[in-house]
């Protein structure tokens, strides 16, 4: 492992366990196992490492949506979206610590951009223009109302994801459930409110074309 993908590791497991506020420099050096010069040899300051940890974050969830797309889109296929869905949720899973930094600093009160939001406009983006350009292959119209899909997909789809990686644990050991279980009537939970949105919307839309 290198230098820089060590201390953004060490970052990582540090911002997600103190807060970021009460992360200090040395202590991402210490736990790096690195010189406090070579954390400044590579990033700026500690909102750099922040920053280079959340666009690495935004780029895999880009990543797997781009090889994702035909199965995220296959509401006709339940059981194509259900091995997909559960492929996305084990990957939110890994990705813990990222998730639960940007829900804490979401939850800042500030002047600043909320990373949530910058994570939201670029994920939304990245996957509407996929989105825009299958309907058009399948001939189906492009005429939906944006601000609609935009709080249906943060609303029922991104922010239920956050609270099913960072709650799920808690959840399971405090209503003693099982992790199959819960995963089950989680999915069934998620296909009634935002994949119920996505099909009627895609209804809705042969219809126009």
């Amino acid at each position: 492992m290198d230098t820089k993908t060590r201390i953004l590791k060490a970052a990582e497991k540090l911002f997600a366990e103190r807060g970021f506020d009460k992360t200090t420099v040395d202590a991402v050096a210490h736990n790096a196992k690195v010189n406090k010069a070579m954390i400044y040899y590579h990033f700026k300051n500690k909102n750099h490492i922040k920053v280079a940890l959340f666009d690495k974050f935004i780029y895999e969830v880009i990543n797997l949506i781009d090889t994702s797309m035909d199965e995220l889109l296959d509401f006709q296929s339940p059981q194509k979206f259900r091995e997909f869905f559960f492929h996305y949720l084990s990957f939110w899973e890994q990705r813990k610590d990222v998730l639960r930094i940007i829900f804490m600093e979401s939850l800042k009160k500030s002047t600043k951009e909320s990373s949530l939001f910058r994570f939201m406009d670029i994920i939304i983006k990245n996957e509407e223009d996929k989105i825009i350009d299958l309907l058009k292959k399948r001939g189906i119209s492009t005429d939906y109302d944006k601000t609609l899909s935009l709080i249906a997909d943060f609303f029922t789809g991104l922010i239920p994801l956050f609270s099913y990686t960072l709650y799920k644990d808690q959840w399971m050991k405090h209503y003693d459930v099982s992790e199959n279980e819960f995963k089950e009537k989680f999915f069934q939970a998620f296909a009634m409110t935002h994949l119920a949105y996505h099909k009627t919307m895609e209804e809705q839309l042969k219809r126009k074309g």
